[in-house]
């Protein structure tokens, strides 16, 4: 993938309408100040993230697999998800580091 069609997918994400439905720990602060939001979550391969720096949107994240539920440690993202197993639906956690994603404001 090219540079523009990257460009043009981040941009074509960004400017679409999303239905966020509040739940529990829908969000979470990093050790940047950035506010996550876990805004497409029910997808049987991945999830989204919305990341904002005060009313600034700064970008956005995908995880693996259906997001059940997360929490930012230090620098680290740490996802609670729901992927296809061999017998079924299984769950997992998955650990992101995420040091080096984002500069601080």
């Amino acid at each position: 993938m090219s540079a523009a069609e990257i460009e043009a997918s981040v941009t074509e994400f960004r400017d679409t309408l999303k239905t966020w439905i509040l739940r529990p720990r829908q969000f979470s602060i990093d050790g940047h100040g950035h506010l996550w939001v876990d805004t497409t979550f029910n997808h049987d391969t991945h999830s989204y993230f919305d990341i904002w720096d005060g009313t600034e949107y700064v970008g956005s994240a995908r995880v693996r697999d259906r997001l059940l539920a997360f929490d930012i440690l230090g620098e680290t993202l740490v996802t609670l998800v729901e992927r296809p197993g061999t017998g079924g639906l299984t769950r997992g956690v998955d650990w992101y580091d995420i040091s080096g994603e984002l500069a601080a404001p």
